[in-house]
C-alpha cells in the first residue's frame, strides 16, 4: 500500500506521539478528499467523482444553481440547497427578529412567518399568532398550524374548520367547512363533520345534520328537511313547489307554474283561483276561481 505524504506524516506523528501536521488545503480545480481528507480555500467546494472520494475544488453555487449531496457544490454563504441530495441554491430563511421579504424574498425558518413594516417589501421575522391573536393581510402574523384567520386583511386566528369525517365540536369548538355540518356523538360535546342533508332527509338537534341551503327543518328535535318558505315578493311556486311564510300566498304568473308571494287580502278584494292572493284571516272568498273576500 502507497501513502501520501500527508498520511504517512500523520501515521509517523501518531506512532512517535507528535503533533498531528495542519490539514492540507488546496485551491480552484485542485484534488481534494480522498484517503488524506484534502480541503479547499475559502469560497471553494469539493465536488467529488462519481464512486470516488476525491474530486475538484470548484467555486460555490450560486441563488438558482444546482446543490445538494458530494456529487454537487455547496451553495454561496448566505445561501442554502433546497435538497439535501440535489437541489437549487435559495436564500437561506431569517431567524426570529431578523429582515425578510425585500428584493430578493428572503424567507424565514419554519414556525415564524414575516411580517412586512408599512408601506415597505421588507419587514421582520415573528412567531406565528396562536387562537385569538392578530392575524391577516401582510403587516399581520399568520396563523399557526392547525388555525385559520377569520379575515384576509385584519382579523383573529379561529380553529381551523374541520373537513368531511373529522372531528369537530368539542372543548374548542372546532368547526365544519362550508356545506357541512357538526353532527355530535350521544352525550358528548363532539363529534364529525357530516353532509348537510337534502329535502326528506332526517335532520333537527344536535345529533342529526343540518339541512342543506335552501331548505328548513320541520322540528328543531328531529324531523325531515323541507323547502324553505319564500317571503314577500319573493318566489314560490314552480317545479319544487316551494311555499310561502304564513300570511302569504303563492299568487302565480299567467301560463306558469311559478310566481310571487304576496300578502292575503282584505274584505272586498279580489281572491281566487292560482292567479289571485288569498283572503286574510277572517275572510273567504266568494268564489274559488275568482271571487271577492267578504265575512
Amino acid at each position: 500500500m502507497h501513502l501520501s505524504s500527508i498520511a504517512l506524516s500523520a501515521l509517523l506523528a501518531t506512532t512517535l506521539g507528535l503533533a498531528a501536521p495542519a490539514r492540507l488545503v488546496v485551491g480552484l480545480n485542485q484534488t481534494c478528499g480522498g484517503f488524506a481528507g484534502t480541503a479547499c480555500t475559502e469560497g471553494l467546494t469539493c465536488v467529488l467523482d462519481a464512486f470516488s472520494t476525491a474530486g475538484k475544488c470548484t467555486p460555490k453555487a450560486s441563488l438558482g444553481q444546482v446543490c445538494g449531496g458530494t456529487n454537487n457544490p455547496a451553495c454561496a454563504d448566505n445561501l442554502s440547497c433546497s435538497d439535501n441530495i440535489k437541489g437549487v441554491c435559495k436564500i437561506k430563511a431569517s431567524d426570529l427578529g431578523q429582515t425578510c421579504g425585500g428584493f430578493v424574498g428572503t424567507g424565514c425558518n419554519e414556525g415564524l412567518t414575516c411580517v412586512l413594516d408599512a408601506f415597505s417589501s421588507a419587514g421582520k421575522c415573528m412567531t406565528k399568532s396562536s387562537l385569538g391573536q392578530v392575524c391577516g393581510g401582510s403587516s399581520n402574523a399568520v396563523c399557526a398550524d392547525g388555525f385559520s384567520c377569520s379575515d384576509k386583511v385584519k382579523g383573529v386566528c379561529k380553529v381551523k374548520a374541520s373537513d368531511i369525517g373529522q372531528s369537530c365540536g368539542g372543548f374548542v369548538g372546532t368547526g365544519c367547512k362550508d356545506g357541512l355540518t357538526c353532527v355530535y356523538d350521544k352525550f358528548s360535546t363532539g363529534g364529525k363533520c357530516m353532509a348537510k342533508v337534502s329535502l326528506g332527509q332526517v335532520c333537527g338537534g344536535a345529533n342529526n345534520p343540518a339541512c342543506a341551503d335552501g331548505l328548513s327543518c320541520s322540528d328543531n328535535i328531529k324531523g325531515v328537511c323541507k323547502l324553505e318558505a319564500a317571503g314577500l315578493n319573493q318566489s314560490c311556486g314552480g317545479f319544487a313547489g316551494k311555499p310561502c311564510e304564513s300570511g302569504l300566498a303563492c299568487v302565480l304568473d299567467q301560463f306558469s307554474t311559478a310566481g310571487k308571494c304576496v300578502a292575503n287580502v282584505g274584505f272586498g278584494k279580489t281572491c281566487g283561483g292560482v292567479n289571485n292572493p288569498a283572503c286574510a284571516e277572517g275572510f273567504v272568498c266568494s268564489d274559488k276561481t275568482k271571487g271577492v273576500c267578504q265575512k
